[in-house]
């Protein structure tokens, strides 16, 4: 059985709880229904680790340590440079996990306004704000249920939603905004950033106990200059999709890149090869 206990309030006062419940059964097929149509909107990863190119040692190990990790359901935090890769790990881990067959959904956490955020993260009941969806609106938590949640840029979180993040990450549970149920979420949560959260830490901008329940298992995808040995290959796949040689002199510009610390990593080869 499934059961969802509803607390009864009058004018403040506790009265009693309404317990519903479903047979097990029932719930199994409203997710098989749920993970179905979720599928059908593209919430599945596209990457595998086959699909993450690279010879050199940084990104074998790399490559290595991510396969080890795909076999745990412990949270991971991948850190690295803008352009490094992130996402494709992130993708590649859930399609080596036992999580596979469930969605894979993904949050850039910088990309949305805070105010927004958290209806995002949480889902929010009928009549929760002015605009709220008829009906609500499920979050992204849920919409992860049995499979992945990826959270880019977590850093960018404002503190309160550090908060409410990390009771959802001990509880393996939820609250809709504008709602009272408790549900219960098994998502696995792949975090994700280009800063350095053990500084933010010490400066209060990021929760500590937040940082080490997502760093459980902690992975550095390794920056263009620390792996030049993966250059030429990145190159001439690009060249092959596109159709054209690598010219000498897009590769001497290339090699150029290795020494000096550029953003953007692997898009700096996509912008060389396009001058």
């Amino acid at each position: 059985m499934v059961v969802t206990v509803k607390p009864i309030f009058n004018s403040g006062k506790h009265y009693g709880a309404i317990a519903v419940m479903k047979r097990f059964y029932d719930e199994e097929v409203r997710q098989h229904k749920l993970r179905t149509l979720l599928m059908g909107k593209g919430y599945r990863a596209k990457y595998g680790f086959d699909d993450i190119i690279g010879e050199s040692k940084a990104m074998m190990q790399c490559k290595n340590i991510a396969q080890r990790m795909a076999v745990s359901n412990s949270s991971i935090l991948i850190t690295g440079e803008t352009g490094t890769g992130k996402e494709m790990f992130a993708q590649a881990i859930h399609n080596a996990s036992e999580r596979r067959p469930y969605q894979f959904v993904a949050l850039n956490c910088g990309a949305i306004p805070e105010s927004l955020l958290e209806s995002e993260l949480f889902g929010y009941e009928e009549g929760a704000f002015t605009g709220a969806r008829k009906g609500g609106k499920l979050g992204f938590f849920e919409l992860a249920h049995k499979g992945t949640l990826f959270l880019d840029e977590i850093s960018e979180m404002s503190t309160s939603l550090q908060k409410r993040l990390l009771r959802v990450l001990q509880e393996r549970e939820v609250t809709r905004v504008g709602g009272s149920s408790v549900i219960h979420v098994d998502a696995r949560v792949i975090a994700a950033t280009n800063r350095d959260l053990r500084a933010l830490t010490r400066t209060g901008a990021f929760r500590e106990d937040l940082y080490y329940r997502l760093s459980v298992l902690p992975l550095k995808v390794p920056a263009l200059r620390e792996r030049t040995e993966d250059i030429r290959i990145l190159a001439a796949l690009e060249c092959a999709g596109q159709k054209f040689d690598l010219t000498e002199v897009a590769w001497r510009e290339l090699s150029g890149t290795a020494g000096r610390a550029m953003s953007g990593n692997c898009a700096i080869i996509w912008s060389i090869l396009r001058i």
